[in-house]
């Protein structure tokens, strides 16, 4: 046994589970899908992947209150959902991606969709910034950011 090898000490009969011997799998594809709605998409679109620099934000809500005292009490009973804000970067879209993507915005103005991102993992929940400004970088090209507040779905 060498200085680095991993081997967890699990006895017999022990409720432990080892860990897998095998690495989990992670395809890492070019593009990101969204579709809407998201039990049984009618609308898709498959954009680029975004741009590096790409933001991850997990958002928790909560009750902060104050007591006579002055103490602050922070509250969060455990129902409440845990939010994940993602923003995306896209930039060279073509003129008909472009107007796919406002034809898609439009139709999912509101209402929850789905997103499959570049890691292969598939998010549920709602576009932030629909009324997000589209850029132009050249007489052909375009970008936008877009907001998204999802949840992860196992």
């Amino acid at each position: 046994m060498g200085l680095y090898d991993y081997s967890p000490y699990i006895t017999t009969g022990s409720a432990l589970d080892p860990p897998s011997a095998t690495e989990p799998i992670t395809v890492i594809v070019t593009d990101i899908e969204l579709f809407h709605p998201f039990v049984s998409p009618t609308t898709t679109i498959t954009l680029k992947r975004p741009n590096l620099g790409n933001i991850r934000a997990n958002h928790y809500r909560k009750v902060l209150n104050t007591s006579r005292a002055l103490d602050l009490k922070l509250h969060r009973p455990q129902s409440w959902p845990k939010y994940t804000i993602l923003r995306y970067n896209f930039t060279n879209l073509s003129i008909t991606m472009r107007d796919d993507l406002f034809a898609f915005l439009q139709a999912s103005l509101g209402q929850e969709i789905g997103l499959r991102d570049f890691e292969s993992r598939t998010w549920r929940g709602i576009i932030t910034n629909p009324d997000a400004q589209l850029f132009q970088i050249n007489r052909c090209h375009f970008g936008i950011t877009l907001d998204f507040e999802v949840q992860l779905v196992p």
